[in-house]
């Protein structure tokens, strides 16, 4: 890896480790370009666990650029997001985009609205035995259209709930991956392998495996020309770049994927 777009720190209140303790990492590790893009909030508090408070957002962004400029000569530093799209929120993210608060976000869907009212929580209403992996699907879709995001984080993530029965997908979850596929292909958009889920284990039905990279997502994506990059999703310094995103790269690259090393960022 040279560059890493994904990377959070204590603001979100889930992960370990300082703005510039990720950066000297990404340094020590030999990255050449580290971007930090941590759970942005929303301008109000609902939705807002697991993300920094509003609040934090001005020291945030402050402290990255500070990164940036006393770092400049060893590491090219950005300022990312990742945030959930949601359609009421365009000039949130014009705002901040536009005013250069912000270099890029990235779209981590783990909530979305259907209807501008409820909120779905992938972890939480994805449970259920018939979720609405279409819907989630859509939503992601939705999000990349605006342009607002560099690329989609864990697209796979609506497996992480163990949506696999007894080893074999439902129809319904390859009618998603497959309308995410083509809408990826037509659009030239990027997709994310996502180092956080290759780094553990967890038992789902099917036995221990990774939350992700699924592969039958990724197979999909392999009959493709569609773009895919290793995002790190660090929470803890030593995550920025290790020996496991090396393992991943190997494994992007035996099954054909497309795999960029770094982005163009504005």
């Amino acid at each position: 890896m040279i560059a890493n777009y994904h990377t959070h720190n204590v603001y979100c209140g889930h992960a370990e480790g300082t703005i510039e303790e990720y950066t000297v990492k990404a340094i020590e590790r030999g990255l050449l370009e580290l971007g930090h893009s941590d759970h942005f909030p929303f301008c109000f508090d609902v939705l807002n666990d697991g993300r920094m408070k509003y609040e934090d957002l001005h020291i945030y962004l402050d402290e990255v650029e500070r990164m940036k400029e006393k770092y400049k000569d060893k590491i090219k530093v950005f300022t990312g997001g990742e945030i959930e799209y949601l359609s009421d929120f365009g000039k949130y993210y014009e705002r901040l985009l536009n005013s250069k608060a912000v270099d890029y976000f990235i779209l981590g869907q783990h909530f979305y609205s259907p209807d501008g009212f409820k909120y779905v929580n992938v972890y939480v209403d994805f449970k259920n035995d018939n979720p609405p992996v279409m819907d989630y699907a859509k939503s992601c879709m939705d999000g990349m259209k605006t342009g607002y995001f560099l690329y989609l984080a864990h697209p796979d993530l609506i497996f992480l709930n163990d949506l696999v029965k007894g080893g074999k997908l439902s129809d319904e979850c390859k009618r998603a991956i497959s309308y995410m596929v083509d809408e990826s292909v037509k659009n030239d958009y990027v997709l994310e392998l996502n180092g956080g889920g290759y780094n553990c284990l967890e038992e789902f039905s099917d036995g221990m495996r990774h939350p992700y990279p699924v592969r039958y997502f990724w197979e999909e994506v392999a009959k493709t020309n569609i773009r895919c990059i290793i995002g790190s999703d660090a929470h803890h310094p030593d995550a920025v770049y290790n020996k496991s995103h090396d393992e991943l790269k190997e494994k992007a690259l035996s099954m054909g994927l497309n795999l960029v090393e770094r982005l163009d960022i504005d």
